[in-house]
């Protein structure tokens, strides 16, 4: 029935109608939201009567799906004691929009180190401080995991931890006699030749001045 209006409808709620076309197809273009559930559910295409027909409805089954997921993230680098901000961003594969509201795991050489929420745009974010680790790369995770609503997700990456930079404190001055002087030289070249602590040199070169 070419021209007839076609109404559809998903759980008695109206999906919107349709005009059948010159073979009597009607066709309804429906995007499915996060608000329908996953799991099945009943659909109906019915056609009102008029002046030459009578109303009629045909009913089947329409299944939700878990919505896959993709979970990007970035590599990093940092020395031990610096803050990094770890960031990831959860999107839908159907249409690649971030996804809102979702728990991510964060990561590190397998050990849960924090877990972070997404934003309305799909972004969570974690601040971490690098602790003391061995310099190189390390396995930086974060992992999504599945819902009613959506499939889970990992990103797998790196965190490359480098050298910190380092400095000894310098302590207090004094004027040291001819004397201490001399000592301390002899003291100086003994340290050098045996390879003990710069500390060493420092105690008893005070030692010497007192």
């Amino acid at each position: 029935m070419q021209g007839a209006t076609i109404a559809f409808s998903i759980d008695g709620v109206s999906a919107g109608t349709a005009t059948a076309n010159a073979n009597g197809f009607a066709q309804l273009p429906y995007r499915v939201d996060d608000s329908l559930a996953v799991g099945a559910h009943t659909l109906v295409a019915s056609y009102a009567d008029d002046a030459h027909s009578f109303p009629c409805s045909a009913t089947s089954a329409l299944t939700a799906l878990q919505t896959p997921t993709l979970l990007i993230g970035s590599n990093l680098s940092g020395k031990a004691g610096v803050t990094l901000a770890l960031r990831v961003r959860l999107k839908r594969i159907s249409d690649l929009n971030g996804v809102s509201g979702q728990s991510i795991g964060f990561k590190l050489d397998g050990n849960l180190i924090g877990v972070a929420v997404t934003s309305i745009v799909g972004i969570a974010s974690l601040s971490y401080v690098v602790p003391e680790m061995p310099i190189g790369s390390h396995v930086l995770t974060a992992e999504y995991v599945a819902t009613s609503q959506y499939l889970g997700s990992i990103s797998a990456g790196t965190l490359t931890t480098a050298k910190s930079d380092t400095s000894l404190p310098t302590g207090d001055r004094r004027v040291c006699s001819p004397l201490c002087s001399r000592s301390l030289k002899v003291l100086e070249q003994f340290i050098y030749r045996e390879s003990v602590s710069v500390t060493i040199i420092q105690r008893v070169a005070n030692a010497y001045s007192r």
